[in-house]
């Protein structure tokens, strides 16, 4: 009798039409702060897991005015835990194929372009003006000279090891392991480097803030935040510096694919996108032809 009762409750669960399935997000999930909204959202407008309450959720993230990375991050993961409860419970065909064109129409929002306005990196002007400034400490100002120079990511910059360095010539080449452990190399001066390891006296890493420890990202971050703000009346990151190198880079040199790969982007239509601001005009339509 008892196992009649469980294939009763089976055959039920399987017949449930798609307002009814239960697309639980089981107590048992790891409550990621994306599971956390879904969630608060489904209570405060008592509603119970379904597609349609999936959409209304899209629909009040979009109102909400919720950036697009994010959106579509939380569409991946109510997607992903959607076709998990398919599999798991078994159910027919029909429906499984119901429900997997319901998904498919969920669509990520378009991202925006990542360009990067000019009035957001540095002028040479504005990079000497805040080498200048006498209050900032000789490492940051050694620091920042570097990322300047090189376009490198504060993160890559600071795990750099001496044995990663090799003195070609009056070229410095140091390897990077950069993101996605993807490897490249980039080049400085001889005179700067030596520079360099004159002042840090690195045992293990270029960048020491005593023997064999380097800096924290946070802390060269923020005193360039702070110290910016002071000089130029504006805070920047060491990102700004990275831009700044793309920016200035490009605008010399013209060569988009080579600036990938010595950035580090995983696509040249990365680059273009950030560091290409042009636009046809007149002339160039010939219009008056």
């Amino acid at each position: 009798m008892k196992n009649q009762n469980l294939a009763v409750i089976e055959h039920k669960k399987r017949q449930s039409s798609i307002a009814e399935l239960n697309l639980m997000l089981s107590i048992q999930d790891s409550y990621t702060s994306d599971v956390k909204d879904y969630e608060k959202f489904l209570a405060k407008n008592t509603l119970r897991h379904s597609p349609e309450a999936i959409e209304a959720y899209l629909k009040d993230m979009a109102d909400r005015g919720i950036p697009a990375n994010t959106y579509n991050k939380r569409l991946s993961m109510l997607k992903k835990r959607c076709r998990q409860i398919l599999e798991e419970n078994g159910l027919d065909e029909d429906y499984r194929r119901k429900m997997e064109a319901f998904l498919s129409r969920m669509k990520p929002a378009k991202i925006a372009s990542k360009k990067i306005d000019e009035t957001k990196i540095l002028t040479e002007k504005e990079f000497e003006k805040l080498l200048a400034y006498s209050e900032l400490p000789e490492q940051i100002r050694l620091i920042t000279r570097f990322l300047w120079k090189t376009g490198t990511r504060i993160s890559e910059s600071l795990d750099i090891r001496l044995r990663d360095i090799k003195i070609v010539d009056n070229r410095v080449h140091i390897r990077l392991m950069g993101k996605g452990r993807k490897e490249r190399t980039v080049r400085v001066g001889k005179d700067f480097y030596e520079e360099l390891t004159g002042y840090f006296q690195g045992k293990e890493f270029l960048f020491e803030k005593a023997p064999g420890r380097k800096f924290r990202r946070e802390y060269v971050s923020m005193r360039l935040l702070l110290d910016a703000r002071k000089v130029l009346g504006r805070g920047i990151g060491s990102h700004t510096l990275r831009h700044s190198f793309g920016t200035w880079t490009y605008k010399k040199s013209r060569k988009i694919q080579a600036l990938a790969d010595y950035m580090g982007h995983s696509s040249s239509s990365i680059t273009l996108d950030m560091y290409v601001h042009e636009s046809l005009d007149d002339d160039d339509l010939e219009l008056d032809k």
